[in-house]
């Protein structure tokens, strides 16, 4: 039996390539996650066989074949730079990772652990918030993966949302991108239907400032994660409190979802005269298809069409050693 701990980082995933072929099968294995989708099964696997694959896999390996290097999908080599700089630190615990869709998965990997006799397994979900259908659904994949393995002991790493060593991460990396001529930063989040809020509070959206009424569904309270990390970016990296906004991307319908929308809040901004903006997507810590291509390459036509003239876009945590230091940190204090 290996002694070792081990860290398991888990992320969303992409596609094995930027071709129709994968996206279909990638969006079909992502859609048909009822933590994504919560409808019943049945009108999951119409919806999502017959209506969203086949007009979307075409447009979605179009968005890949944009961001896709000769190293593959930049989420996938990415994650594997962050893991082999984590295990090149002299530590007592060994690093690998999972997608939670796409290749490596979750199942191969812990089947892969105990045949290589780990019995103690720590699961980092990479989302710094806690939500439904991310969070969420690999907490589940990962309990239904290791059932079958009653001799691993595991624990799960908690939202990482306010620790000291994220915020101060994304602040410092955050500094050479913050330059004197940047007249607004916006804080752009991937956006949840508001019905996953409220399967955890059914109280929550009911007034403007539930967010910071102290309440013990914070703990699982997406919105009230990523309001307090705002803040406290906001704070460390000394940003001025009138000049930064909160908006949400990627909402898979116009109602019901999380609001302002970040490509409307873009438009807005530029025709109010902001010539200067910033963006950063803190609930990314690795760059993927939603920051290179929707933020950075998309959103960025639409300020400069609507009279921007500078779009900077602040990337991710990355495999960046400041980040890779604090996240030892950040581990450890899981543990003690």
């Amino acid at each position: 039996m290996n002694e070792k701990k081990v860290i398991l980082l888990v992320n969303t995933g992409s596609p094995d390539a930027p071709d129709k072929k994968n996206l279909g099968k990638y969006l079909r294995q992502f859609l048909m996650d009822a933590h994504i989708i919560d409808i019943p099964w049945f009108f999951r696997f119409l919806l999502v066989n017959l209506i969203i694959v086949p007009f979307r896999a075409n447009r979605s390996a179009e968005y890949y074949k944009k961001i896709w290097t000769k190293s593959g999908s930049p989420l996938k080599f990415i994650t594997e730079s962050l893991v082999k700089k984590l295990n090149s630190q002299k530590r007592e615990f060994s690093f690998y990772f999972a997608m939670r869709y796409g290749n490596p998965s979750i199942k191969n990997q812990i089947n892969e652990l105990y045949e290589k006799g780990f019995r103690n397994i720590t699961l980092f979900p990479m989302f710094p918030h806690y939500s439904y259908s991310t969070f969420e659904s690999v907490i589940d994949e990962f309990r239904k993966c290791i059932e079958k393995f009653p001799e691993i002991q595991y624990q799960i790493a908690a939202p990482f949302y306010n620790h000291k060593e994220y915020i101060k991460s994304l602040s410092e990396i955050s500094k050479k991108y913050l330059t004197k001529d940047i007249e607004h930063v916006l804080i752009s989040y991937h956006s949840i239907p508001e019905r996953h809020l409220k399967r955890v509070n059914k109280l929550c959206l009911s007034s403007q400032d539930c967010c910071e009424t102290m309440s013990i569904a914070h703990a699982r309270c997406y919105k009230h994660q990523i309001m307090e990390t705002s803040r406290l970016f906001v704070k460390k990296s000394g940003i001025d409190t009138k000049k930064f906004t909160i908006a949400f991307q990627s909402a898979m319908s116009s109602k019901g979802w999380l609001v302002p929308d970040t490509e409307k809040v873009i438009k807005e901004l530029a025709e109010k005269g902001i010539k200067n903006l910033a963006i950063i997507s803190p609930g990314f810590t690795i760059d993927n298809l939603e920051t290179l291509d929707e933020l950075n390459i998309r959103y960025k036509k639409v300020f400069l069409d609507a009279g921007g003239k500078k779009f900077q876009y602040i990337p991710a945590l990355n495999d960046n050693m400041i980040w890779v230091e604090s996240l030892q940190r950040l581990l450890k204090s899981n543990w003690n």
